[in-house]
């Protein structure tokens, strides 16, 4: 495996200086190391940066907001990839957060991959979002670091979850989260987005799965790959198969620009 380079201590790039590069983003109360199964992977034909999102991991002492993160990523697109433009893969949270950078500056985005993000935050799921905000500091973050815990032991390979809960994990920023999506429609930042987009998701991600067709039409260039058995977080879950198809899906973007 390569040694990744670490840059501020808030991000690694790996593989080639002058390869096009894809920027992956983590979901909530996770961190970078998240995408270790695909760093390694990917890196034999892509840049590939992995990102600390505002809230989480070393910028856990940021406060979170999608604007921010979406400025944050497009700083480092901008100023440490080869072509300053990247494919933008995002899980969970961190779809929101490439959609609204895709919004915010599409020509560096030549293509997006989003796992887990279908959900669109506006009428009742905006106001299940505004609950959320309020009913989710009042748990104990022990006690949800347990329950995380149990669940990555259960789902993942003991390589991945033993380095995911070594990562640690980030609940503090879960109200702003909550706060922030709500009221956000994330269909008509997709019908604004010019490029391809994957949606990539675990046939057990049942709440997103929900809405996966809605999601679909909004975007102008779609593309849907299912991994079969996985659930939310699908690139921990089913690695080898999300690396593949974040693979197929860079041959077809970079082909294009």
């Amino acid at each position: 495996m390569s040694t990744p380079q670490t840059f501020d201590n808030t991000y690694d790039a790996i593989g080639p200086m002058r390869a096009p590069a894809i920027v992956f983003l983590h979901g909530a109360t996770a961190t970078r190391k998240q995408w270790m199964p695909q760093f390694d992977a990917l890196s034999d034909a892509y840049r590939v940066i992995a990102v600390d999102l505002p809230g989480h991991g070393e910028l856990a002492h940021e406060r979170f907001t999608l604007d921010g993160a979406a400025a944050r990523v497009e700083q480092i697109i901008r100023e440490r990839t080869p072509y300053k433009c990247a494919l933008v893969v995002g899980h969970s949270l961190g779809g929101y957060v490439a959609m609204t950078l895709a919004q915010r500056a599409p020509a560096i985005v030549p293509g997006l991959a989003l796992a887990g993000a279908a959900i669109n935050f506006t009428g009742l799921m905006g106001t299940m979002s505004r609950m959320n905000a309020a009913l989710f500091p009042l748990f104990p973050q022990k006690w949800l670091a347990g329950e995380n815990t149990r669940m990555m032991r259960r789902l993942f390979k003991p390589e991945i979850a033993e380095a995911q809960i070594e990562a640690g994990y980030f609940f503090k920023p879960a109200g702003d989260i909550y706060r922030d999506l709500a009221g956000r429609d994330f269909h008509a930042l997709l019908r604004a987005y010019p490029g391809p987009t994957l949606v990539l998701d675990g046939t057990k991600d049942w709440q997103n799965l929900r809405y996966e067709k809605a999601f679909l039409a909004a975007a102008q260039h779609p593309t849907l790959v299912h991994l079969h058995g996985a659930g939310h977080v699908s690139n921990l879950e089913m690695p080898e198969d999300f690396t593949d198809a974040v693979r197929r899906f860079a041959a077809q973007v970079f082909d294009q620009v």
